[in-house]
């Protein structure tokens, strides 16, 4: 089991424990979120649980991402793939298959933008509107983002609220079609991150990383009976205020509350800190700034500006333009 020590995992952990299953935990500890270990590690005791913990910092970012990198057929910008590929090439070393949380955040509700998406579930939002437009009219300045979620939330405007919260990289054109697109589907607040982020991110993380290792990967909170049954928990899955309450509250039969009710982590890669330290990324960056200008495929206001500044205030967007060259590259 990939074992991140958070509700989704613990919870299935725990019932396989129960039921006598032969289990493995394999974590990670992140070089910026150490505190993650305390969790794993303890719940894996409490469980008894054989618990496999690998350190994942600047040496393993550059042990695997040009592999990584020389893989991947089509744009994919979730820098997390780093650390699960190398978790998963870890666990195959033991195992032939590992099992993995992704879907209780998305079915139940773990993501603190679900309360106001929850709050909104029943507005329509796929029109640009002046406070769109206002977004996007004024120049940048500190706290401005956070500042129009709270507006797109008191305008009632959950999709903008969304993408606001979501976007990598914040553009008029970008963000009308999505609306757009999200019009088209008829997707409502609530089923962005099951319809979109869920399957073109998270599922396709866990498939890249382990397929690219030989082992498989299966997702149990995703089994059929499990997503039609979290339909009758709709109004308790945020009960009182607390995220995936339902499962919080299953977990608690098996673990202390001071191991359930913590605040939520993940597997993300400080890009802004591998930026200023990685010579082979900075090599990339320059290289596909290059190779995308040439071809006219960098974003209008891009080409103005000194790539460098980007660096420094978007650097997940300044990955995703990496990850977009090697596609074309590749594809060439």
């Amino acid at each position: 089991m990939f074992f991140s020590g958070g509700t989704d995992s613990s919870v299935i952990a725990a019932i396989l424990k129960k039921h006598n299953v032969k289990l493995e935990n394999f974590s990670i500890e992140m070089s910026h979120k150490k505190e993650d270990k305390e969790f794993f590690t303890n719940i894996s005791k409490h469980l008894n649980i054989k618990s496999n913990v690998y350190k994942f910092g600047d040496t393993e970012f550059d042990q695997v991402y040009s592999k990584v990198m020389n893989k991947l057929d089509e744009p994919f910008v979730d820098a997390s793939v780093f650390p699960t590929y190398y978790v998963s090439k870890q666990a195959a070393k033991k195992v032939k298959v590992v099992l993995s949380g992704e879907g209780g955040d998305e079915y139940f509700y773990g993501y603190a933008r679900h309360k106001t998406l929850y709050s909104l579930r029943n507005k329509a939002d796929y029109k640009m509107t002046w406070l769109d437009n206002l977004y996007f009219g004024l120049p940048k300045f500190k706290q401005k983002n956070y500042l129009f979620k709270i507006l797109f939330r008191l305008n009632q405007q959950p999709l903008s609220f969304y993408l606001a919260s979501k976007s990598i990289g914040k553009d008029l054109v970008f963000w009308a079609k999505c609306k757009k697109e999200m019009e088209k589907q008829q997707l409502k607040p609530l089923e962005i991150d099951k319809k979109l982020y869920l399957e073109n991110v998270l599922l396709r993380k866990i498939d890249l990383a382990t397929s690219y290792n030989s082992i498989e990967g299966r997702v149990p909170l995703l089994d059929i009976d499990f997503i039609q049954s979290s339909d009758n928990f709709e109004d308790k899955k945020l009960e009182e205020g607390q995220l995936k309450a339902p499962l919080k509250e299953i977990l608690c039969s098996y673990l202390p509350k001071n191991l359930v009710y913590r605040g939520k982590s993940g597997f993300g890669v400080d890009m802004r800190h591998q930026f200023k330290r990685s010579a082979q990324l900075k090599e990339d960056y320059a290289k596909a700034v290059e190779y995308l200008k040439k071809r006219d495929l960098l974003p209008r206001k891009f080409k103005k500006s000194n790539p460098e500044w980007y660096l420094s205030r978007v650097p997940n967007f300044c990955f995703s333009i990496i990850v977009l060259y090697y596609t074309l590259k590749y594809h060439k």
